[in-house]
């Protein structure tokens, strides 16, 4: 399926189009779409707008953070998103404090000095999704639940009695399952955070990591490492998302990783300086002068599409069984003793080992193919396994299938 997250669709309430405004009183729930006046909107028709979309088999996923913006500001007319926070605050829907004032995020951390709302009351999610729920019946298919590590002070105390030292982690697991529990099954969350129970809420991404190889490195043990925590579907930003715009080699080796990945994205870091901060392939082409790298990239975002099939059978296989469907070789070779420190190859579903080019420049690499007969999908050669193997060339990373097995890659 293809997605389109967007992330500036929303204004500071974080529940109206950008520069959309309520034709009611904004503190009431639940708010209608015909609540809202769209004529100066960014998005003059976001309904419309999303049908299209789904006209062409797209999804729509739209980005969220759990906080309510306290904009005190000299100008004569007070933020939408000051009424709602002061609401909140008055009404205690957000976290407080034990000696009764609200919680706010601590100086230089993440949205500091604004209140955040304590999902373990049953007003605060009463009132949250209110504000939210027309996005849904317009259509919208999901959110991308940024951010949630948001408690910083042991002295925070959250509705159902927990204090700051416990909620710490918990709080990004209780924001996570409330927008679970709001979208029902059919729609889906794209989360960064997580706590104990996150392998029961898809799908988690690996955060928002810089353009440097030591950052692909990294984001790809912690895919791993939340395979073996029971995370079922996992994605990261080819290429990172934030710091120097990454090379070609860089972008390029991310992309082959990404295209056998649960998920594949591009994703940047939106720049206050005006500079264009965008990661897609044709912005990456243009960068370095090569108008041909469009056509290499296209390669793996058709050789993706190919693989849908495949994607999809496997996806919903792994549901049924809370399989993960990217995992290190350990999992499914658990009595190899020569898979147990591999970090840097996977499984994908039960028939494809993938190899990813993990150093700079790196054209070819060694591969231990673990017991069986595995078959390189792009050159052919038949290998047989609890062997190490140096394999990739052409451009193509080394990814291997299970000889014997029915599926026939597509190429």
């Amino acid at each position: 399926t293809s997605v389109l997250v967007i992330e500036a669709w929303l204004d500071s309430t974080y529940f109206l189009w950008r520069n959309a405004k309520c034709k009611t009183d904004p503190t009431k729930q639940p708010l209608k779409y015909e609540d809202i006046d769209f004529s100066e909107s960014t998005y003059p028709n976001p309904k419309a707008m999303i049908e299209k979309i789904h006209k062409k088999g797209i999804r729509v996923i739209l980005w969220q953070a759990p906080v309510y913006i306290l904009k005190y500001n000299k100008e004569k007319e007070i933020p939408l998103s000051s009424i709602i926070a002061q609401d909140a605050i008055n009404k205690k829907l957000c976290v407080m404090k034990k000696d009764g004032t609200p919680y706010l995020i601590p100086q230089g951390f993440w949205f500091d000095g604004n209140p955040i709302p304590d999902f373990t009351n049953p007003e605060t999610v009463k009132s949250w999704f209110g504000y939210r729920q027309y996005l849904l019946d317009i259509g919208v298919d999901g959110f991308k639940t940024d951010g949630g590590e948001f408690i910083h002070d042991d002295d925070a105390l959250l509705y159902d009695g927990t204090d700051g030292k416990t909620g710490v982690n918990r709080y990004s697991m209780d924001y996570i399952r409330a927008y679970h529990d709001f979208i029902g099954n059919n729609r889906v969350l794209f989360s960064r955070a997580g706590y104990a129970g996150q392998h029961t809420v898809p799908i988690l991404w690996g955060g928002d990591q810089q353009s440097k190889n030591c950052e692909m490195k990294s984001v790809l043990k912690a895919g791993l490492s939340a395979a073996l925590s029971g995370i079922v579907f996992w994605g990261f930003d080819i290429a990172g998302f934030a710091s120097q715009m990454p090379t070609m080699d860089l972008y390029r080796r991310s992309t082959q990783l990404a295209c056998f990945c649960p998920i594949m994205q591009w994703h940047s870091e939106p720049r206050s300086d005006g500079e264009d901060n965008e990661r897609s392939p044709w912005h990456i082409a243009e960068l370095n002068n090569a108008p041909e790298f469009i056509d290499e990239m296209r390669y793996w975002y058709e050789l993706r599409m190919r693989l849908q099939p495949y994607l999809q059978e496997t996806a919903k296989k792994c549901s049924e069984t809370s399989k993960p469907m990217m995992r290190p070789l350990v999992y499914d070779f658990p009595t190899d003793k020569k898979v147990l420190d591999i970090d840097d190859e996977f499984m994908l579903g039960d028939e494809l080992l993938i190899a990813p080019l993990m150093e700079e420049n790196a054209e070819s690499r060694s591969v231990y193919l673990p017991e069986g007969r595995w078959q390189n999908v792009f050159d052919e050669k038949v290998y047989d396994g609890n062997r190490t193997v140096v394999s990739g060339s052409n451009g193509k990373i080394p990814v291997f299938i299970r000889a014997e097995s029915k599926f026939v890659f597509p190429k």
